[in-house]
């Protein structure tokens, strides 16, 4: 534990030395820099601030300043975007609306400490223009300096919006109007998600991935558990249990959700017995596709959590298979550290969804011989799912085997991603260390991966489950 605190800190001073009021460090030009996810507001600073608390850090001089960064800071204007001014709601609801709160509640709600929720709110206040021009699906992209939703960005997408950007909003924004006496800000985020409930499911409690926001119907036909709709099957189980509500509507919708999901995605890979939820499409594929990815690794852990909660065993047993499974792509590569998307061929040796020649290489093949799936995205970039699982796993079990693989995963990571003592880089190709190195320390590392590392070695009654909901930014 002392040594994931380390390495926090090592890190997070790298930041602060280099690059603090940026949105990011980048360790190898040890410079910062800010980005449009981040608006130039200083993000791996607020991503950070939950998990200096969990680490004991509330009264560091690191988390005072901190807390000075936000109280200087403008949430209502950004310099960064294309056009400039140009934000993600889904973006800043969980990173930002979620840090702020978080850490506001996490520090004992003190007076002193009040204009936490203040920014949370002006921030959230100009986010809400996401909904100005009439529709119950927001806008994702929004001009906050201009005060009206990004339409010339959001045609490229055909005028549609995806699932997560839909309904990653509910814990995040359903705190805020505790905080704040505000009942509109989650009636406009419960509203959005009635959209989706009420649009056609591709299958019972599975929407396609993407919805067009005006028709509120759905956009061909891709269903995922990972990237785009990952974050909304998420909240299903964790909404509710932030409201301790056990017969909440979410929970009906999910047991349809996990029904279908069992039935259509759950599959078995046809060599080493691993268990992944398939994508499906079939405007775009005709039917099942054998892909899973680094993302949607995130579903071991929340389906293992629901299982437990709800006393459905076979939710539980499903959600550790997948942990399981997704451990186990660390322990395939050169480096001990997972792939961001790989693929399989099942038991009668298709490789649904890969019929193209070219997607199954006689290298991929190779591989896929020995460990029963083929690596199609093979860079890393400190992306936290796989070690969130294992510690959703470890509160479940107790078996000391997720401890190991989670402090086998840390050592490759100090191993392979320290660059010259000045920070944690990305690297190009998780089976080649040679390969090259992203320049680039995301803010999720601090906000996620560190946190989730300590927590497996902390004692399990703090931060415990039953008291504690995370949002899918992993702030409590």
């Amino acid at each position: 534990r002392e040594a994931i605190k380390s390495a926090f800190l090592h890190n997070y001073g790298i930041y602060e030395k280099y690059a603090f009021g940026y949105d990011i460090v980048r360790p190898i030009k040890r410079k910062g820099a800010d980005n449009a996810i981040l608006a130039g507001m200083g993000g791996t600073i607020i991503d950070s601030m939950s998990t200096m608390i969990l680490m004991g850090l509330n009264e560091s001089q690191q988390y005072k300043n901190a807390l000075e960064h936000v109280r200087t800071t403008d949430f209502t204007m950004t310099s960064q975007g294309t056009p400039v001014g140009t934000v993600s709601l889904f973006e800043l609801t969980i990173r930002y609306i979620g840090g702020l709160t978080s850490a506001f509640e996490m520090n004992g709600q003190r007076d002193d400490e009040r204009f936490l929720i203040d920014k949370a709110a002006s921030l959230a206040n100009e986010l809400s223009h996401a909904w100005d021009w009439g529709t119950r699906i927001p806008y994702n992209r929004v001009n906050i300096n201009k005060k009206h939703p990004e339409e010339e960005e959001e045609l490229k997408d055909q005028g549609t919006a995806c699932l997560a950007e839909i309904g990653t909003l509910s814990i995040e924004w359903h705190r805020l109007s505790h905080h704040t006496g505000n009942s509109t800000y989650k009636e406009l985020v419960l509203n959005s998600l009635e959209a989706v409930f009420n649009s056609t499911a591709i299958f019972p409690g599975l929407w396609a991935q993407r919805i067009n926001r005006m028709t509120e119907k759905p956009f061909r036909d891709y269903v995922t558990w990972g990237g785009g709709s990952d974050s909304m099957f998420e909240y299903f189980s964790k909404y509710p249990l932030m409201l301790g509500d056990d017969k909440h509507k979410q929970l009906g919708i999910l047991e349809m959700t996990m029904a279908s999901t069992i039935e259509q995605l759950a599959k078995k890979t046809g060599l080493g017995n691993l268990t992944f939820l398939a994508d499906w499409s079939d405007y775009y594929a005709h039917g099942t596709i054998n892909m899973h990815s680094h993302l949607a690794c995130f579903s071991g852990g929340n389906i293992a959590m629901a299982g437990r909660i709800l006393h459905k065993d076979e939710w539980t047993r499903l959600g550790l298979e997948i942990s399981e499974s997704c451990a186990r792509m660390y322990e395939m590569t050169h480096t001990g550290i997972g792939p961001i998307a790989w693929g399989w061929l099942d038991k009668e040796g298709r490789a649904l969804g890969w019929e193209k020649s070219t997607d199954i290489t006689s290298a991929r093949m190779e591989y896929h011989q020995i460990h029963g799936v083929f690596i199609t995205m093979a860079f890393y970039s400190h992306q936290p799912e796989v070690v969130e699982s294992m510690f959703y796993a470890w509160r479940i079990t107790g078996d000391e085997m997720w401890r190991d693989m989670a402090w086998n995963a840390f050592q490759s990571m100090q191993k392979y991603l320290e660059f010259n003592q000045t920070g944690w880089t990305g690297i190009e190709n998780v089976n080649d260390a040679s390969a090259g190195l992203y320049d680039g320390m995301q803010s999720f590392l601090f906000a996620e991966l560190f946190k989730y590392l300590y927590l497996m070695f902390d004692d399990p009654d703090r931060f415990s489950l039953d008291d504690y909901v995370f949002n899918t930014e992993a702030h409590p």
